[in-house]
């Protein structure tokens, strides 16, 4: 990583970590990839003391064997930060930034083993040191009926969504043969947008597990000003009834809210 300044930091995400050149803090204290993770930072000390702007430079699984090393979205021109970078101003020197790593690093959970980061000036004239690596708490699957992936997601975002059909429990369910998915949006309201449910053709996963994949306001018509609340979907598939005649079967709904 880039060092202008040799100037900051020691960083230990148990707690608040104290150092002669600065002070950075992370909220929660134990988090997995999927977890909102805010960073406070006191410049205090350090290269970037006395500035009004703060931006980050954030990477992830640097020398991590297995690991794929992962620059931050926002990381496109070191001599021109974007938006996307820029650092809350909470106090003089402090300085604060919040993220979720599956989508700064667009990798998956199990694909990130740590991150670290540095401060620096828009145009990269200045710049605290990098700080040590800070590792993600692995993620604890339970299988569940449906199941969204990521846990956290924007509307923007891509995201897929399963159905696991050895744990259904309704007869029915386990009977059918899935054909689709009918996916539909809401807004923050609760008001159902997008030019109502669509159906879609769902993957076979093998071993009895369905998903699809889809970019909500690619997906539905969505106006760029309209904020979504949240997305449902449920699963329709063929089944028999007791005469062996074909009918339609439709599990229950399952709703996601948005959480960026």
């Amino acid at each position: 990583m880039k060092k202008i300044f040799l100037s900051m930091c020691f960083l230990m995400t148990a707690f608040i970590g104290f150092a002669q050149t600065g002070t950075i803090t992370l909220s929660p204290v134990s988090f997995t990839a999927e977890d909102e993770v805010t960073i406070t930072v006191d410049v205090s000390g350090t290269g970037m003391a006395g500035e009004n702007e703060s931006y980050i430079w954030i990477w992830a699984n640097a020398n991590a064997s297995g690991y794929p090393s992962k620059d931050g979205i926002y990381n496109t021109a070191w001599t021109n930060s974007p938006a996307g970078a820029k650092m809350t101003k909470i106090a003089t020197n402090k300085f604060q930034y919040k993220f979720v790593a599956t989508a700064m690093f667009l990798l998956a959970p199990a694909q990130l083993k740590h991150f670290q980061f540095l401060c620096k000036a828009q145009n990269g004239s200045k710049q605290t040191q990098d700080c040590t690596p800070q590792a993600f708490d692995p993620l604890v699957f339970v299988p569940t009926l449906t199941r969204v992936f990521p846990n956290k997601v924007g509307q923007d975002d891509a995201v897929t969504i399963y159905f696991n059909q050895p744990l259904a429990t309704v007869e029915a369910e386990k009977r059918m043969v899935p054909g689709n998915f009918i996916i539909s949006v809401y807004d923050v309201n609760g008001n159902q947008v997008g030019g109502g449910e669509q159906t879609v053709a769902l993957t076979d996963e093998g071993n009895g597990i369905f998903s699809y994949t889809f970019i909500p306001t690619q997906r539905f018509s969505i106006p760029a000003s309209l904020k979504l609340g949240k997305f449902r979907f449920r699963v329709k598939g063929t089944g028999r009834d007791a005469n062996g005649l074909p009918v339609n079967v439709e599990t229950a709904n399952t709703d996601k809210n948005f959480d960026l």
